[in-house]
């Protein structure tokens, strides 16, 4: 492949149990930089919890069941925010 040529996007596999990092920022519409800033941050006054993760020895693994659970939690409805 030339320079010129322009790579293809790695397209997401969603359909596995196990996300990787890019995947799992993928799904929760999250660049992969908020993802690791909280897990480093973690449960804040103010922030976001991070989504719930697996660490494989270095490896961040998140899983889909997990992910589906965390946007179930954190739904909100109308303009404040509040559930009705």
């Amino acid at each position: 492949m030339t320079q010129k040529e322009k790579k293809v996007p790695k397209v997401p596999n969603l359909n596995r149990p196990n996300m990787t990092e890019a995947d799992a920022a993928f799904y929760l519409g999250l660049s992969i930089s908020s993802l690791r800033k909280s897990r480093m941050n973690g449960a804040r006054t103010n922030h976001l919890p991070p989504p719930p993760y697996v660490k494989l020895g270095r490896r961040v693994v998140y899983r889909s069941a997990d992910l589906a659970r965390y946007l179930e939690a954190n739904l909100a409805y109308g303009p404040a925010g509040a559930a009705q």
